[in-house]
């Protein structure tokens, strides 16, 4: 795809997601030509995420959770998270990832729906806030069937000792903790090791 900013603003009038995307990424990179500037980046950004591409749904709920991209870093918000995950959720059902790049980044955009079912889910079932446990639930379970295994185990774990079945929960925590190194699998073994020692 041209990254000439003209041929992409014309693009994105027609309603082209890549082409607002590859706006904010040669906007927050300062890459092909253009003057860096990461306000006019993270418009294009959420432009092309409300037209639900998948990389930058993606993106979004990074920066929203705390992450950056590149120089860009925004304030973290929950609901736009929540809101932004809930999209990639649902944009295997409205984009046909193949269409996008070709098909040469479908498995990626997969991954990160799946990714965000597991997210999700770890978050129905944490906050108190959002006072929804079974569809927490059930995005956990999801988000496990699909290969999310660590993050969406630990929420599992959460559930089950939540409701005060603690046989249940400790083996989802288990298996949380046994399954990788990642974030989630240490917090599942701390809270394992926890609830079994005590």
């Amino acid at each position: 795809m041209t990254t000439d900013e003209t041929d992409l603003k014309i693009m994105l009038r027609g309603g082209n997601s890549t082409a607002a995307l590859m706006l904010g990424m040669c906007y927050v990179s300062g890459s092909e030509g253009y003057k860096k500037d990461l306000d006019l980046g993270l418009k294009y950004l959420k432009v092309a995420a409300e037209l639900c591409h998948p990389e930058a749904l993606h993106i979004m709920t990074q920066l929203l959770d705390g992450g950056k991209y590149g120089d860009l870093k925004i304030k973290e918000n929950l609901s736009e998270h929540i809101r932004y995950l809930r999209m990639l959720c649902g944009a295997t059902r409205v984009v046909d990832f193949n269409s996008l790049n070709n098909g040469k980044d479908t498995q990626k955009f997969e991954r990160y729906a799946w990714q965000a079912y597991a997210t999700l889910g770890r978050l129905y079932v944490l906050l108190d806030t959002l006072n929804n446990l079974s569809l927490g639930l059930a995005m956990s379970h999801r988000g496990a069937d699909v290969g999310h295994m660590t993050e969406s185990y630990f929420a599992l774990g959460m559930y089950y000792g939540s409701i005060e079945q603690y046989e249940t929960s400790c083996m989802y925590l288990e298996a949380a903790a046994n399954n990788d190194n990642s974030y989630w699998a240490n917090e599942a073994r701390k809270l394992y090791n926890k609830v079994v020692l005590d």
